[in-house]
């Protein structure tokens, strides 16, 4: 037999709740927060009141219990020799209606209304002193016992009150505060859903600005948010600007590419191509240059296209780094010599990609290597969140028109300078792409002189 309808649309409905509430919300986290906080809160202030309420009632009642009690005194003191007429015209003197006055000397209780005589004997038989409570059927009576001393005769008295301290005034005024702690209640919960929604809706715009971006609308995420998000924005805004970089990097390195190895190939083709005719030795040593240079134009290609960039770069120990370098040239090089200096502590850390660090200290370490005549010095140093690598020599040098040569950004591989090869143009490209410097001049010791400058960000934060 098939459920009715209503049940199954109530199954659905309750699995359709139980998933949104297994999701990962703010809103339902402040909502799910904020509720029993407010909850909890109005609870607090209506039982606060309540209490508050019921003591000002009760002192109020106490301070006019203590007044009546004082002038009976005053009147029993001022009585002279008592004896019972004079007890009974005192006490039935009193406030016949709100209040009872009684008296005990002697074993003998005298009261001002007779209806209340047998509750006057309880109350006095009893040792209570000071403030005592009544109950009597569905009433509560506020009275005040005390004793005081008439002509060496001791007077126990009693102001009771004639109704009960819990008035219908009282439970209307807690059926009042009741009220306003109810609607104070639902006010917080609206005002609260009303912040969290304005609070959330830059959230909002943001993932509409998400499909957009998505969907080839916008280029970039708009900057000015809330503070709580704006730095996301800004990363992501910059991530964007760093994947934009890389995809046109690659696009210009696959034209370049195609650009360069056309004509090795079309030379290779041209001489590979008549079988019939025998390769002389001038064009095999021909095509072997060809294709060595098309072998190191694909080695230069490949080391390009393993550049990490900023992002994927983590904290290396760069005096450690650097030492391992210098190792290798030395290795390479045995006859230079190397002066390391380093104004920063050995346990200085950058971070930048182990893998581009090395292409940009190797590559120019090793330029300088092999142009100098025989001494090569790198200094590292840090000032103001800017790191800087500085490596010269003392060879022939660069000419100054070359040098501005060296500094353009964006060259062909067919026209890099002749005699640095191409790793400054990978250099070029590492250093960019970590929004860094890269600076050729010429040396005080007459050779080339470059430096490097890498700027801390958010992205990469200097650890010393």
């Amino acid at each position: 037999m098939n459920p009715p309808k209503t049940y199954k649309r109530l199954k659905d409905n309750i699995s359709t709740f139980r998933n949104w509430w297994g999701r990962r919300s703010i809103r339902k986290t402040l909502f799910s927060y904020l509720f029993p906080m407010g909850l909890a809160f109005m609870i607090v202030v209506w039982v606060s009141h309540q209490l508050l309420i019921g003591y000002l009632h009760e002192e109020l009642h106490r301070s006019r219990l203590e007044a009546q009690a004082s002038q009976f005194k005053e009147m029993l003191a001022g009585s002279g020799q008592l004896t019972d007429n004079t007890l009974k015209k005192i006490v039935n003197s009193g406030d016949q209606g709100d209040y009872i006055f009684s008296a005990s000397s002697g074993g003998r209780i005298v009261a001002s209304d007779k209806k209340y005589l047998s509750i006057v004997k309880k109350i006095m038989s009893g040792s209570e002193s000071g403030i005592i409570h009544y109950s009597d059927k569905n009433q509560v009576l506020l009275g005040l016992t005390s004793e005081t001393d008439v002509g060496g005769e001791k007077i126990n008295i009693l102001v009771l009150e004639a109704r009960s301290y819990k008035t219908g005034i009282s439970d209307n005024v807690h059926l009042v505060i009741g009220i306003i702690a109810l609607v104070l209640f639902f006010s917080i919960i609206f005002f609260i859903y009303l912040s969290v929604n304005i609070a959330l809706k830059p959230l909002g715009d943001l993932s509409i600005q998400l499909s957009e971006l998505k969907n080839g609308r916008r280029t970039r995420l708009a900057e000015d948010s809330p503070v709580e998000f704006r730095e996301v924005v800004v990363d992501f805004n910059h991530l964007l600007e760093v994947l934009d970089r890389r995809l046109n990097r690659s696009r210009r390195s696959m034209s370049d590419l195609s650009h360069s190895i056309k004509t090795p190939l079309t030379v290779a083709i041209a001489i590979t191509g008549d079988q019939d005719t025998p390769i002389e030795q001038d064009d095999r040593e021909f095509l072997h240059a060809k294709l060595s240079e098309l072998r190191k134009i694909i080695d230069t290609q490949m080391r390009r296209a393993e550049m990490s960039g900023q992002y994927s770069g983590k904290p290396i120990k760069v005096v450690e780094k650097v030492e391992a370098i210098i190792d290798v040239v030395r290795r390479i090089y045995p006859r230079k010599s190397y002066l390391l200096k380093k104004d920063l502590p050995d346990d200085f850390f950058w971070a930048i990609d182990e893998h581009d660090f090395n292409e940009v200290v190797g590559n120019i370490l090793d330029n300088a290597a092999k142009w100098s005549n025989g001494r090569v010095d790198i200094t590292l140093a840090q000032y103001h969140h800017i790191f800087k690598i500085t490596i010269e020599d003392d060879g022939p040098g660069v000419e100054q028109d070359n040098l501005d040569q060296l500094t353009m950004r964006k060259r062909r591989l067919d026209e890099q300078t002749p005699g640095y090869g191409l790793g400054l143009s990978i250099v070029d490209e590492i250093v960019d792409n970590y929004s860094g410097k890269l600076a050729f001049s010429r040396s005080k010791m007459g050779g080339l002189r470059v430096d490097v400058m890498f700027s801390a960000s958010k992205l990469t934060p200097v650890f010393s």
